[in-house]
């Protein structure tokens, strides 16, 4: 008899479970709800309250899983590319060969990677770039990175399964280092932001993962993608902002985290406006979701806006403005449903940037500015 495929959920207990037999941790506190979830999202979440500082998981060194070790690369070869060739190799010689194969299962069957924008049709890809601009809005380039861009010249190299590979890494992956079961917590900033590697990997090997704050049963466990806590996250919290981490994973930052919308005024990178939206803060107590009458609170991370920069997000805002409805009827057009979804979504984000961050020029009351998901 053929034995039954395991679901999503029973997939990312294996994962646990290898783990565990490996010397690794992951709190009895944590797990994957709803229980009966088959959604290839994922997430974790805390199954029993838990205390600032708590550990949660560690994660040892010989369960991340880097470029082939000991192997020598061409200085052609970036090492991310080498991590997706042992990628693709393990899948495809199967169970039982590699020793990280149920962290490898999963990521090629349950991650949903063909909705990382490197894998989007030309058409999404088009849509979203004319809603940037040309010249205009972050970020200038969308769905590039392909593993036959970044990894070969070789025309025979280009398997699918390469290119699936490369997104996985690019989606999942620190560096070149993919980290098992820590890489199936989402991202948020902000109140939402519960959990941080606790040490620095100049120092230590393990990854060990504490958490930031108290924490009740329930609540999802988000990391940050761009406050996290090693050395090689400082400096990127102002610069690596929703546009680019849309860019890079197809997904816009809650606003029940923080957004930061960077907006450049002009080719002089110190022209470049910085803002940083989030629900206000008696949202923030409760840790509540994303809902139509919550009321946001802007905060500008650079020098305000001159009077130029100011009629610059007014042409920009009425640019968007003025495409609402094509935007709209291409998105519809679209063969995929995430990415129309999506692409909707990053056009009313930015219009409520820069609604928001105008208001503000003029004087207009925060509470009348506008409000989430208007």
């Amino acid at each position: 008899t053929v034995a039954a495929e395991m679901t999503a959920q029973e997939q990312r207990i294996s994962q646990v479970e290898w783990l565990h037999s490996k010397g690794g941790f992951f709190s009895e506190k944590l797990g994957f709800q709803p229980p009966d979830s088959d959604s290839p999202a994922g997430g974790i979440f805390a199954l029993q309250d838990l205390k600032k500082g708590e550990k949660v998981i560690v994660i040892p060194q010989n369960c991340q899983f880097e470029p082939w070790p000991g192997k020598e690369h061409s200085k052609e070869e970036h090492s991310i590319c080498s991590t997706a060739r042992r990628l693709a190799d393990g899948y495809n010689a199967g169970e039982g060969v590699s020793e990280f194969w149920p962290y490898i299962k999963y990521v090629f069957e349950v991650f949903p990677h063909e909705m990382i924008p490197t894998a989007w049709s030309e058409e999404g890809i088009e849509l979203v770039m004319n809603i940037m601009g040309v010249g205009g809005l972050e970020p200038q380039e969308f769905g590039k990175g392909s593993y036959a861009e970044q990894c070969t010249t070789n025309e025979e190299d280009r398997e699918e399964i390469l290119e699936a590979a490369l997104r996985i890494v690019d989606a999942r992956g620190w560096l070149a280092t993919l980290v098992p079961v820590l890489d199936m917590a989402n991202h948020a900033n902000g109140y939402m932001h519960n959990m941080e590697q606790a040490n620095d990997s100049r120092t230590h090997s393990d990854i060990e993962v504490v958490t930031l704050r108290d924490v009740k049963a329930g609540e999802e466990m988000f990391l940050s993608y761009n406050e996290c806590h090693d050395y090689t996250c400082y400096g990127i919290a102002h610069t690596y902002t929703t546009p680019f981490l849309f860019a890079d994973y197809g997904f816009i930052e809650r606003m029940s985290g923080t957004q930061r919308w960077p907006f450049a005024t002009s080719e002089d990178e110190e022209d470049t406006l910085l803002i940083e939206l989030s629900l206000a803060s008696d949202q923030e107590a409760s840790g509540s979701s994303d809902s139509e009458d919550s009321p946001l609170h802007l905060k500008w991370l650079t020098e305000n806006p001159d009077d130029e920069q100011i009629e610059w997000l007014q042409v920009q805002l009425g640019r968007l403005k003025g495409i609402e409805e094509w935007v709209k009827y291409t998105a519809a057009e679209l063969e995929e449903e995430h990415e129309a979804q999506v692409a909707l979504e990053f056009h009313r984000s930015y219009v409520t940037a820069m609604e928001m961050a105008i208001g503000w020029a003029d004087g207009t009351p925060p509470e009348q500015l506008c409000s989430v998901n208007q």
